[in-house]
């Protein structure tokens, strides 16, 4: 029992800390990450930089990232969780109230996340044998980063020992 209550305790702290660290960093003339276009589809617009997209394919591409802006699910899913972070910065105790906003993010979350599926499906469309094969072999180096990147947290984590067990 007292695990459980340590681990939910962790995943709380992670969840602020988290967004404290999300909110303070950086912001583009157009939020956190620059343009609507570099928050959808499979990332930054630095992968699809790298294809050598024809001007057809990137006006293409822009209306679709247009389009999915115009849906409103990506302002929506960071309003929710704005809405859940200052329920819990200010002291909000109410457990309902807080799961209703919890709930809120994830219903916002998952349709974000089918919008992004959906403006994904429509890039890979127009795009050619070769540059769908580029694309696939950028999503593997980044895939691999992020795996570096969790080893080396998980090493260091290790190294300075789990910081939960004192909870």
């Amino acid at each position: 029992m007292k695990l459980t209550r340590r681990r939910n305790i962790l995943l709380v702290a992670s969840a602020v800390l988290t967004s404290m660290a999300v909110s303070a960093q950086p912001r583009g003339p157009r939020g956190r990450g620059g343009s609507p276009g570099e928050r959808h589809a499979f990332g930054p617009m630095r992968m699809l930089r790298e294809l050598d997209l024809t001007e057809e394919q990137r006006q293409q591409v822009r209306t679709l990232f247009e389009q999915a802006a115009e849906t409103g699910a990506h302002k929506r899913l960071m309003e929710a969780r704005r809405s859940l972070d200052a329920a819990v910065e200010n002291g909000e105790t109410d457990e309902g109230a807080i799961r209703e906003l919890g709930y809120q993010v994830g219903v916002a979350e998952a349709d974000a996340a089918i919008e992004r599926a959906r403006v994904r499906a429509q890039i890979m469309e127009l795009l050619t044998e070769e540059q769908k094969n580029k694309l696939a072999e950028l999503e593997q180096q980044r895939r691999q980063e992020r795996e570096e990147r969790r080893k080396r947290f998980e090493e260091r984590r290790t190294r300075q020992g789990d910081p939960g067990k004192e909870l």
